[in-house]
């Protein structure tokens, strides 16, 4: 670009500049090349669109299957304008970090990654106080502990910044989760006292089925056949509901 290989004195010159010109225009009509966010020829509109963009099929699906994880709970529990503006949001958070620590770079940053990271975010955030189960393993001993949504937030960041610095080389822009995440998190404490939709209702347990849970008992106890307790439970079956067939036949 700057006539420093190939001189304007070599013989070549005239041909060399030809190809790269079109070599040039045929690099700037791929798709990713004009929407994904390129740092050092960044426009307003691949601010927005590069969130839309994917590098391939895979890339595409898996980010999707975390997109419909997090977003269908954001959206019921928040409201559809609720969800499309954290999307948005915390996609111009990532990007905007991205940009920050590669403002020369040439490469496109295309995907929803930076986004679902936010979103994962804000998730974290309004149901942070909600106790999921988590495997673990030790190499020889695994488990399951239940522990407050909320405690996971620190192990994703920690994990996106090991990877940013101790990860080596790779295609995945952490610096753009990382941005994510941070911006997904800041919106979900200004969401927490102004989303007026109950999202707890999202995390009530289901009711159990006593019914069911009452037939496998008198089953259990005909099995053995201990009759008399059979019955009477087959009878508080009945009692929920009359026209219960199983229970009559039994």
């Amino acid at each position: 670009r700057n006539d420093e290989i190939i001189t304007p004195q070599d013989p070549q010159y005239g041909e060399w500049k030809d190809l790269r010109h079109t070599y040039e225009g045929k690099l700037a009509r791929i798709t990713t090349m004009q929407y994904g966010f390129r740092p050092a020829f960044h426009r307003l509109i691949t601010f927005f669109t590069h969130m839309f963009l994917h590098g391939g099929i895979g890339h595409l699906v898996g980010n999707m299957i975390f997109l419909w994880l997090v977003g269908c709970m954001l959206e019921m529990g928040c409201g559809r304008r609720f969800y499309i503006t954290a999307y948005v949001v915390t996609g111009l958070c990532a990007v905007s970090l991205f940009w920050l620590f590669n403002p020369h770079s040439e490469v496109p940053l295309v995907g929803a990654s930076g986004a679902i990271a936010g979103m994962l975010g804000t998730f974290t955030v309004l149901y942070g106080r909600k106790r999921v189960k988590i495997f673990y393993s030790l190499g020889f001993y695994f488990n399951y502990i239940r522990m407050p949504a909320i405690l996971l937030f620190p192990l994703w960041v920690g994990n996106e910044l090991y990877q940013l610095f101790f990860g080596g080389m790779s295609q995945v822009a952490y610096v753009a989760h990382l941005g994510g995440l941070a911006g997904g998190f800041a919106l979900g404490l200004a969401a927490l006292k102004s989303t007026t939709r109950t999202r707890d209702a999202l995390f009530e347990k289901t009711p159990e089925d006593e019914i069911a849970r009452l037939m496998d008992r008198a089953l259990e106890h005909i099995g053995q056949l201990d009759l008399t307790e059979g019955r009477r439970l087959l009878h508080r079956v009945l009692e929920k509901d009359p026209k219960n067939i199983t229970a009559w036949t039994h």
